[in-house]
């Protein structure tokens, strides 16, 4: 019997006896990813927006539940002072429900509203002082270590986160959670004792099997007979003169014809049965195609005979009067007076 060794290095984180539940803003969505509890917190929540209510009613009654809100209101720009009744309705709510509940207020950050963070952290001290709310105040010196937070100054890496955790184990009275290795022995339990082996009783006698019946054996084939062939032998001519024919095989042992072997016929195979062909469908008749038009042609236009028309004769022009003789024109005054002119 061995006894068996587990070794559990590391940051481990604190684990509470019953079942916690986180709510509230994104501080609260690392928180629970690193502390691997049941965790409904999302960005962005605050107590002036009031969408924690849309978580809380996620939580049972009567159960152990971590708030993580402030962050976001001190980053608001128009003061913490008037949060005062928004404190008071979320207490009303966890005493309503019988919720043990411990608030986480806002972080340390290193950003604008460092100021803010610090007048909401003392707010939320005093006012949950006096009431069923445990306060668990993230603004201490190891929080505050710029090595914790993330890059943006606001967020918390996962060792902040695991930081905070811890710190959280220690006011609720968790068990604490060393960061050496530490050897756990786990002894392995009692062997039980081993029954009696029992016998189990014999087997009842099975009736025989029946067996089947044999194969009917189809009739054995006989083969037909052989039946000999024989072939015709060329003739022989006769040996007419002392020398020995060259066409008498038969004195050439090399040359003699060999015997012949009858033929080994093969037996006939059965007849099959010839099935009738289907009848015969007759072939529609071919459809003749349809006639091609043919291309009307064009019909000659035919003109009218031309009727030459006949002029009417010409009008026979009488011929030109005659000119009448001149007249004499006196060329001037006579001289010799008028008879001679």
């Amino acid at each position: 019997m061995g006894v068996a060794v587990a070794l559990l290095a590391g940051m481990v984180v604190p684990a509470a006896a019953a079942p916690v539940y986180v709510v509230g803003d994104s501080i609260g969505q690392d928180l629970g990813r690193v502390a691997k509890q049941t965790t409904f917190a999302k960005i962005s929540v605050s107590l002036a927006n009031r969408w924690i209510y849309r978580q809380l009613p996620s939580v049972p009654d009567g159960a152990t539940v971590v708030l993580t809100i402030g962050t976001n209101d001190a980053d608001e720009t128009n003061g913490v002072r008037h949060l005062g009744k928004h404190i008071d309705a979320l207490i009303a709510y966890l005493n309503e429900h019988r919720l043990k509940a411990y608030w986480l207020g806002p972080v340390c950050v290193t950003t604008g509203s460092a100021a803010r963070a610090e007048e909401l952290d003392r707010i939320l001290a005093n006012r949950l002082k006096a009431t069923t709310v445990t306060y668990v105040s993230l603004h201490t010196p190891e929080l505050c270590s710029p090595d914790l937070h993330a890059r943006d100054g606001q967020h918390m890496r996962d060792a902040g986160s695991k930081r905070i955790w811890q710190d959280l184990a220690r006011v609720a009275g968790w068990p604490e959670a060393s960061e050496q290795p530490v050897l756990a022995k786990v002894e392995p339990p009692a062997a039980a004792p081993t029954p009696p082996a029992q016998v189990a009783p014999a087997p009842a006698p099975t009736a025989p099997l029946a067996t089947a019946p044999a194969p009917a054996t189809s009739p054995a084939v006989v083969p037909a007979p052989l039946r000999p062939v024989n072939f015709p032998l060329p003739p022989v001519k006769p040996n007419l003169g002392t020398k020995k024919s060259v066409a008498d095989k038969s004195n050439l042992p090399h040359l003699a014809p060999k015997p012949v072997e009858e033929e080994q016929v093969a037996p006939r195979p059965a007849a099959v049965p010839q099935v009738a062909a289907p009848p015969a469908v007759a072939e529609p008749a071919p459809i003749p195609p349809a006639p091609i038009p043919l291309a009307a042609e064009p019909i000659a236009k035919v003109e009218p005979p031309m009727v030459q028309s006949i002029a009417p004769p010409p009008k026979p022009v009488p011929p030109p009067a005659a000119a009448p003789p001149p007249a004499k024109v006196r060329q001037g005054p006579c001289i010799f007076g008028w008879f001679f002119c």
